[in-house]
Order: structure tokens, then sequence, then C-alpha cells
């Protein structure tokens, strides 16, 4: 009889008459096995979705109509059939994680969202706002598998596109960077050649007294020039020695034409001279000993060491 009783008060939150007696047992939406109440069938109804839990023996419930709630009110773990047909139902079918009883589930009328829990179902007709990561589950109710990077861990799908599209573009760029490199070294190195310049009148220098430079040491000597095969020392004016007197290379290989020395020579001169980055400031100190590894003809050496001496 607390079945019963119990029932009366589920039924007229469901929105149903109030006229029953308390054999609800031979109400024809009620099944019992004694005095226990193992079955309701129920229709047309209107009302709120009730909380089941006071039904301990309650094994199959089937409520239709335009009746409204929440599926995780029906708090009746017992339960091995359970259908919901009204729009109007709610909820997270997460709910029914505790069912583990439950093998028949229609809720296909409904609006619960959420993850299907696994459980031992063998019909099922789910709503497609509903999804499952279990196998079994999914293929016994048809409905899809929940999308693990937006559900399991937090990110969006924008979130998802973001670094798939930012993992393709570091992707991009470590290629293009790789062919760059491979390109740099099939890249020929260029010598830089001086540039070339038109042989301008040149300038005449005023001789002054000249000092004596041989291997580092400097001596007096008289204003004449010396070029010896022996030590190929050299005269450099004592002006000279703090300051060059060639202002730009240029005057210098000007001074080398005015000395004869023609212009195929004068361009050899200066293409070495520009690779070993020679300076005006360096010809006073320049001896024959240097020249030799850069200046292999000794005639030429020797109108080098001229000019340097003597045109001053």
């Amino acid at each position: 009889m607390a079945d019963c009783k119990e029932f009366l008060s589920l039924y007229k939150t469901l929105g149903g008459q109030s006229n029953l007696t308390q054999q609800c047992c031979n109400y024809g939406e009620v099944s019992c096995t004694g005095s226990a109440i193992v079955s309701i069938n129920l229709v047309n109804m209107n009302g709120t979705l009730p909380d089941f839990s006071k039904l301990p023996s309650l094994e199959t419930l089937s409520i239709s109509g335009k009746f409204g709630g929440s599926v995780e009110t029906i708090n009746n773990p017992k339960i091995q059939s359970l259908t919901l047909a009204s729009q109007n139902v709610v909820g997270n079918i997460s709910a029914l994680g505790a069912y583990k009883s439950l093998i028949f589930l229609d809720l296909s009328k409904t609006n619960v969202t959420g993850t299907v829990p696994s459980l031992s179902l063998q019909q099922c007709r789910l709503t497609s706002t509903v999804c499952t990561d279990d196998t079994k589950v999914r293929d016994v109710c048809q409905v899809s598998k929940c999308t693990s990077d937006s559900t399991d861990s937090g990110l969006s799908v924008g979130a998802v596109v973001g670094i798939a599209v930012g993992c393709v573009a570091i992707i991009v760029f470590g290629l293009w960077l790789l062919l760059y490199r491979r390109k740099l070294k099939r890249t020929p190195t260029i010598v830089k050649s001086p540039p070339k310049t038109e042989m301008l009148p040149f300038m005449a220098y005023p001789n002054d007294s000249y000092i004596h430079v041989e291997q580092d040491i400097v001596l007096a000597r008289s204003d004449s020039v010396i070029v010896d095969d022996d030590d190929m020392s050299s005269t450099v004016s004592l002006q000279s020695f703090t300051k060059s007197k060639f202002k730009t290379m240029e005057s210098f290989y000007y001074a080398l034409a005015r000395h004869g020395l023609d212009s195929e020579t004068i361009e050899h001169v200066r293409l070495i001279f520009f690779q070993e980055d020679i300076k005006p400031s360096q010809l006073p100190y320049m001896t024959d000993k240097k020249l030799r590894h850069l200046i292999k003809q000794l005639p030429v050496r020797e109108k080098i060491l001229r000019v340097i001496n003597t045109d001053q």
C-alpha cells in the first residue's frame, strides 16, 4: 500500500486525475508484484517529472505527453527500462551513469544533452543532441562519437583549427628556410673587382730628403733611390714616414702611369692591391720583400718601389 500511496502523489505531480483509489495495482497503467509497483506506463501527462526514488521495486517506467522536467530528477537506479517522450524533458544524460541495470532506453523525443555513459544497453533510441565515446553504446544507440579535443581537453573547435593552421604554417616556413639555405650554398662566391676609372693627369709632388728602410730598421740616407737585387732595399721620403704622400690609391696609380707602366699592368696591380686591401698609408712601408708574394715580376716591383720612394 505504501507504493500505491507514493504513486498517487507522483501521478498528481505529472498532471494526472486525483480520483484514483488506493488500489493502484488495479489501474491499467500500473503493474504490481504483490503490493510492490514494478511497472508504470502513463500517457498524455502534462505536469512535471517527479522523483521516483521511493518506488524501490520499479523496473519499467514509460511516460509520454507534454510534461516537463529533468531526466536527473527520476533518481531510481533500479529501473531496467526507461521511456520518456516529451520535448519538454531536458537535463544531462550522464546522470544515468548509475543505472547499471538499464537495458532499454528511449529518450528520442526529448531534449536531453551530454555524453551517454557506459551502460549495458540492449536497445536504445536517443536524440542527436547526445554522443558517446563508448563503442558498444555507440553501436547500440546509433549516436555519434564525442569529439575528444573539445569535450575531454576543453579545447573549442576554433582552438583546434587554430592549432592546426599554426602547425602547417611552421612546416611551410621550415621548408622555405631549408630551400633558401641550400640555394645560398649553391651560389658561387664572386670576387669583387676594383672599379675602373679613367686615367687622369698625374700630379707632381716635391722631392724631400729620404730615409732608408730595410727589414723594419730606419737609417738616414741621401735623397737618392736605392734598389738592390740582393736585399731589395728601398728609400722612402722622410715626410712619408709619418704620412703618405698619396692621398688616394688612384693618385698612386696615376704616378705609375707617369713612370711608364702600361695600363694593363696597372690594372693588374690595382686588382691585387684591392684584394689585399692596401691603403695609401701603407705604401711608404712597402718593400720588395713584402711585394714578392703579391707581384712576381721584378721590373714591376722595382717600378712600384721607385714611384713610392721618388714621387714625393
